[in-house]
């Protein structure tokens, strides 16, 4: 019973998850099985579920030996393509899909109809409205402000068209966008970024489908210089990850902090050892009130406190695909306070 209640619960997240906050009205279910009273569709036939695409449907609730049958009046805005019943790889149990593709922007009535034990009736009317594909942020970075280098762009797609293809052009030099696959809450097309200079820049979103090309909108972009934490730092926490202080942090290096004097460790498995075994002192991490641990160059660690505690770390940056420690920069000292 858990069981089927959490998965329940993952349903219904699923369904509000994929459909974006807007001004489309709901349209009520006004008859029957439907599992949701409002029917947002995209263009295509494909449709973004979180960190999943799948088919493009209507879900609703079938009852055991039964057979459905669903139409739409307007096949030039929506269009029935079958129904499936049984396991559901979106919502992990059985449903029933009305599979359906968005031809056009519109509206569309669906029309549900039930079959059991002879008996033909309609269990199910749902209004589907189509809607352009639409591009917004997924983070509390509304102000699009970056620093230099490749990444997350903190923007996605909603309702995206699975049958274009999106392109993205800046007002100058310094900043591009371009799509790639990701397999995340935000949808399976992600949008990256690379920024080069400082600056402000406008970037003209488009959708390319059949040689036909629409502009989505305009979205400036801010790039600015690293912006390094203060002096002193506190922490509700037993961890500190230099990088989550940085403002516009700049992805072409790799931050950490270093306490200077102190043996530095790096996981193995399901343990700590130290990073240098030709410097070990013969301590271990708990000889520490805090520990440094490493990634794969050293003095670009995490911090990890044993108990509450002050200490003073040096803090270093390398470029961010370098192994070598003579690439390591020192940037400035930072006290640091674990409270937890």
């Amino acid at each position: 019973m858990k069981t089927r209640l959490l998965s329940t619960l993952f349903s219904l997240i699923l369904i509000f998850n994929v459909i974006p906050n807007s001004s489309y009205a709901a349209t009520e279910n006004t008859l029957g099985i439907f599992i949701t009273n409002i029917g947002i569709a995209n263009i295509g036939s494909v449709r973004d579920y979180g960190d999943q695409a799948g088919e493009q449907a209507m879900r609703f609730r079938p009852k055991s030996g039964a057979t459905y049958d669903a139409v739409s009046d307007n096949s030039k805005v929506v269009k029935v393509t079958g129904i499936k019943l049984g396991y559901d790889e979106i919502f992990y149990e059985d449903t029933g899909r009305v599979l359906i593709t968005g031809v056009a922007v519109g509206s569309a009535n669906l029309t549900l109809k039930e079959t059991f034990k002879g008996k033909t009736k309609v269990v199910g009317k749902l209004k589907i409205t189509v809607v352009n594909a639409n591009i917004g942020a997924f983070s509390n970075n509304t102000t699009h402000e970056f620093g230099l280098g490749n990444q997350s762009s903190s923007l996605r797609f909603i309702n995206r068209n699975s049958n274009a293809t999106y392109s993205f052009k800046s007002d100058k030099a310094g900043l591009t966008l371009y799509t790639k696959e990701r397999y995340d809450s935000n949808g399976m097309l992600g949008i990256d970024m690379n920024a080069t200079e400082y600056g402000r820049y406008v970037v003209a979103a488009y959708e390319t489908v059949n040689g036909k090309t629409r502009k989505i909108k305009d979205i400036t972009f801010y790039i600015k210089p690293t912006v390094l934490p203060p002096d002193s730092i506190t922490v509700k926490a037993s961890a500190i990850f230099i990088e989550e202080h940085i403002n516009f942090l700049d992805m072409n290096y790799a931050y950490g902090l270093h306490i200077k004097d102190q043996q530095v460790f790096v996981r193995s498995g399901n343990s700590y050892v130290p990073f240098n075994w030709d410097t070990y002192d013969g301590t271990f991490t708990e000889d520490y009130a805090v520990f440094g641990l490493a990634g794969s160059v050293e003095k670009i660690n995490d911090l990890f406190a044993n108990k509450p505690t002050t200490v003073t770390a040096e803090m270093y940056r390398i470029p961010r695909f370098s192994n070598n420690a003579a690439d390591v920069e020192y940037l400035k000292t930072i006290k640091v306070t674990f409270k937890f």
